[in-house]
């Protein structure tokens, strides 16, 4: 199911960002890695948005008003963000966006970071993976 395989692909991302590892005094994190888990996340959203024939929402992005959220409350509304409607799916993609840009990652990187991605996966299909 890709809601499961999108909140699992977001544990991997929040585990790369250690923001939540309160226990930890040092948090240095890998932005590559950062980015790599980040374009997971995005390329499971696309594929449930293309999937729910939500996609044509995606120009809604233009206009973006961000709520001013913590981390903490970014991460938790995307956990239990049910993902049920393009409304939903909108929120978590913006929740996502915002939590990405707060924790400095910039647009330009994200991008590359996806079609970095998208071609190692497309690859490993081709492969069977």
């Amino acid at each position: 199911c890709k809601i499961i395989a999108f909140k699992v692909e977001f544990g991997e991302f929040l585990n790369e960002h250690k923001g939540f590892k309160y226990w930890k005094k040092q948090k240095e994190i890998n932005t590559v890695l950062l980015l790599d888990e980040f374009a997971d996340c995005i390329a499971f959203m696309l594929a449930l948005a293309i999937e729910r024939k939500w996609d044509r929402f995606i120009h809604a992005l233009e206009v973006v008003e961000w709520e001013d959220k913590t981390l903490t409350a970014l991460s938790i509304d995307i956990f239990h963000n049910p993902l049920s409607s393009a409304g939903k799916w909108l929120d978590c993609l913006l929740d996502m966006l915002q939590f990405a840009f707060l924790v400095g990652l910039s647009v330009q990187e994200i991008e590359q970071a996806y079609y970095a991605k998208s071609n190692i996966n497309l690859n490993r299909q081709a492969e069977g993976y």
